[in-house]
């Protein structure tokens, strides 16, 4: 039985002992309904703080991703400026063979 229908079952028979007059029963029956919404608090206090926490942990596990994501993008606009930079440089040397290739196919004449 889930809880909401023991709790049912607890209050139907407190119920019960008042409708027969049975102090001792309902003082039970009030005592034992009273323990379990401690425990139940106490449950759902643990529960929240679990969560809490688990929330945190996520938060700072997508911080941290984020962080990654950044520097990897960082890298990678590096990386391609550099690798643009090469091309240039290549270019130039390229052309700077073939104005060397030109002069010394005029100098032989």
């Amino acid at each position: 039985a889930s809880l909401s229908e023991r709790l049912s079952a607890h209050i139907d028979q407190l119920r019960g002992c008042l409708e027969r007059r049975d102090v001792d029963g309902a003082e039970a029956r009030l005592t034992h309904l009273t323990e379990v919404a401690q425990l139940s608090r106490a449950a759902l206090a643990t529960l929240t703080q679990r969560l809490r926490a688990h929330q945190a942990s996520e938060a700072a596990l997508a911080v941290n991703l984020k962080q990654q994501l950044e520097s990897e993008l960082v890298a990678e606009a590096r990386w391609r400026r550099q690798a643009q930079e090469a091309g240039s440089h290549d270019a130039e040397a390229t052309d700077a063979l073939r104005d060397a290739d030109h002069e010394i196919d005029e100098l032989r004449g």
